[in-house]
Order: structure tokens, then sequence, then C-alpha cells
């Protein structure tokens, strides 16, 4: 069959070659798409996103004036780094009754190095090699290991990889702008070794992360997970995520965004690995 030239000559919006309908057309379409469709949209976004920098940034953040935690992309659409620092409170009460307390500052690098993750036995371990720099006021510590948060979905990477189940949903407005939401479901890691130390028991998000982690009551509690990403129309530029459970009646867990994330993007923003600190090629 012989193909037209304006077909063959056609760009979509991404970049990519297509005879179908752009990117930006299928993005806005009035119906579900197609697991080709989506791929099409995030394979997009992928490419507007490469080499951006912002903030992920929640609703508690902006009450606090908390700017958030900073990112980078890389120049294949990857996430490559995240920033985020907070500060410890502690105090010590002595028998006489007189009281000291003290604030500390802590600073946390994330590197997504992109590179497959290696046991320090020499065994190939799933997942990348993801390098962990903290500050807690007295110099840099590094540690490596496979995944950003032992028990939680890494915010927007997991999109941006482009190996998630995807179904797209309805559009929305994301403030004066129109975004299709794409939502994929999350399973909890099978390697639970390094989530353990996140766990206890209770409902609650974990303090020390910004609410990032949240802790699971027993194995039939657990509540069934979603994340969603939301794609702007016109930008096709990622502008919000969010990890979601699934409503369920039998077990009394009702359906609610464990944890939303407004993406804002500011090239001010730099993120590089500390000087002076080695990082490890290797997971313990």
């Amino acid at each position: 069959m012989e193909v037209p030239v304006a077909c063959v000559l056609a760009v979509s919006a991404a970049g990519a070659q297509s005879c179908g309908p752009s990117v930006r057309d299928l993005v806005k379409a009035a119906r579900p798409l197609t697991p080709g469709e989506d791929a099409r949209v995030l394979s997009a976004s992928r490419i507007a996103i490469a080499g951006k920098r912002g903030r992920l940034t929640s609703a508690a953040d902006d009450a606090a004036g908390r700017p958030g935690t900073e990112f980078a992309i890389s120049s294949n659409g990857r996430l490559q780094f995240l920033r985020s620092s907070g500060g410890i409170q502690g105090g010590l009460v002595v028998a006489d009754g007189t009281s000291t307390t003290w604030t500390r500052e802590v600073i946390t690098i994330t590197h997504l190095t992109g590179l497959p993750a290696q046991g320090c036995d020499g065994t190939p371990r799933a997942g990348q090699l993801v390098v962990q720099y903290r500050n807690e006021g007295d110099g840099w510590f590094a540690m490596a290991r496979t995944r950003v948060y032992a028990a939680s979905p890494t915010p927007l990477d997991d999109f941006l990889a482009g190996d998630l189940r995807v179904d797209s949903g309805e559009l929305q407005m994301i403030g004066a702008r129109s975004a299709r939401v794409f939502v994929a479901p999350w399973t909890t890691p099978t390697n639970t070794a390094q989530a353990s130390a996140n766990t206890v028991q209770g409902p609650e998000y974990r303090s020390d992360d910004g609410g990032r982690t949240w802790t699971k009551t027993s194995s039939a509690n657990t509540p069934r997970l979603t994340q969603s990403l939301w794609v702007d129309t016109e930008s096709l530029l990622p502008v919000r995520w969010a990890v979601m459970s699934v409503a369920d009646p039998e077990h009394g867990v009702p359906a609610k965004p464990y944890n939303v994330l407004s993406i804002r993007y500011d090239d001010a923003s730099d993120i590089q690995p500390p000087p002076g600190a080695t990082p490890p090629d290797c997971v313990p």
C-alpha cells in the first residue's frame, strides 16, 4: 500500500513521526485513550519534561510556607535528583528540672543514577542504583539502595519510566489549566527487607519524610493503592502527582488521597551530589 507523503512527513507534538492524531489531539480527546495512545502521550510528556527542574509541593507545604522537594530531570526524561530539607527538634530535661531544646536541620539529596543496581556481594539487584546523601549538621553520609522510598512509589519517575500499566482518566482542571489524568496500580515491593524499617503499626504518615511514606496496620488491612499523574494538555508537562487508596468497604478502607504533590517548574533550582561525599557503587 502506498503511504501518502504528507503522512510520512507528519510530526507529532512530541517530535516523533506519526500518521494518526497528534499527541495534543489525543491528550484533549473526550474519551478514554487506548493503551497505545496512553504510551504516546506519556512518551511526549517525558520528552517535554527532559532537562526540567522544579519543586514538588503538597498543600501542607504551601500552608506552612515550606519550599517542598526540589527535583531535576535528566536529558533522557527520567528523574535524576531530589533534594529535601527540614528540621528535627529535640530536647533534654535534667534532674534539676532545667531543660535544653535544639533544632537540627536535615538535608537529603537523592541521586537516581540510572545504573543497574548490584549488591556488594556481586549479585544483580532489581531496580537501579539510588544513592542517598544525608547531612544532619555533622557532614554528609552516603548510602546506596534500589528505591528512592522503601515503602512508597517514586514521584513522577514510575510514569516516566514507561513500564507501568496505565489507564487514562478524564480531563480535569488543575487551577486554570486543562490536564489529562493517568492512573496506574502500585504494589509494595516484593523485597520488603528494606521497607521493614519504615513499617510500624497504625495508618499514619511518617513525620520525618514529610508524609511521603505511610505505615500499615497489617497485610489484611493494607490499602490497595494507585498513583496518578496529570499531564497539561497544552505543554504536555506533568503538573500533579498523587497516591490514592482504592475503596475497600470490607476492610473499612475509604478511597482517599495519601499524598498529592503539585509539580512546579523553576529553572533556578540546581541539584548536584555534595562535594566530598564518596558515593557507594553497590547495595549492602
